[in-house]
């Protein structure tokens, strides 16, 4: 651990005491903990590859991020596949309410909106997931199903900067956890429109040089 020793900061802020540091587990023995559970859960495959369609959720991108991802390659651990991936419920949640940012959108911002209160001790890593995992659960109540998907993702070349998933999917070193996705209205039109065109092309490139070799050859 680089700072092993917490300062009376940290303890006031989390709740954290410096006995629970001390006793932890590594941090490479905890995520092979939590791999175990989700294969249990039928989430993950043996190999690692998704079992079934999820995702992590976070309020911000700083957890996996700023803190799992430098972590990780500070300490050599191998990142997981489930966890480039994620989705911002506070962007999530600035999109479905129609905010202009979700700069400023905490998440005691976000539950107050929904008439909630925070329930818990903030900052306490587990009452913030158990708070952050209402919102979702409001998010999904409002049929924001297409909102609430992975909306960003860790940058592979730079750990603790992430990126959109689409430039995350476009990189050839990593695979696309989305599946294909299916072309709608104009730019599918487009698409097809350049593909008959380029084939049409091609035909009549083929035929032009056929009848050319054709009447050079000797009879």
């Amino acid at each position: 651990t680089e700072n092993a020793t917490l300062s009376a900061f940290c303890t006031r802020l989390t709740g954290i005491s410096q006995e629970q540091v001390d006793a932890a587990s590594p941090l490479g023995d905890v995520l092979d903990e939590f791999d175990e559970w989700l294969r249990d859960q039928g989430l993950v495959a043996d190999d690692g590859s998704h079992a079934r369609r999820f995702a992590l959720a976070t309020d911000g991108p700083w957890d996996l991020n700023h803190f799992a991802a430098r972590e990780c390659a500070r300490k050599g651990v191998v990142t997981r596949p489930y966890m480039r991936q994620y989705v911002n419920v506070r962007k999530a949640f600035a999109r479905v309410h129609r905010l202009k940012s979700a700069r400023g959108c905490s998440l005691n911002a976000q539950l107050s909106r929904l008439g909630l209160k925070f329930d818990g001790r903030p900052h306490s890593g587990i009452d913030d997931a158990r708070n952050i995992a209402r919102v979702a659960s409001a998010l999904l109540r409002k049929r924001a199903v297409q909102v609430l998907r992975c909306n960003e993702a860790c940058d592979p070349d730079w750990p603790g900067r992430y990126v959109s998933v689409r430039t995350y999917e476009r990189s050839s070193r990593v695979p696309s956890m989305r599946g294909p996705k299916k072309l709608r209205g104009k730019r599918a039109k487009a698409k097809a429109a350049a593909a008959t065109a380029a084939s049409r092309n091609g035909t009549g490139a083929r035929q032009i040089a056929g009848t050319s070799s054709d009447s050079t050859a000797p009879a």
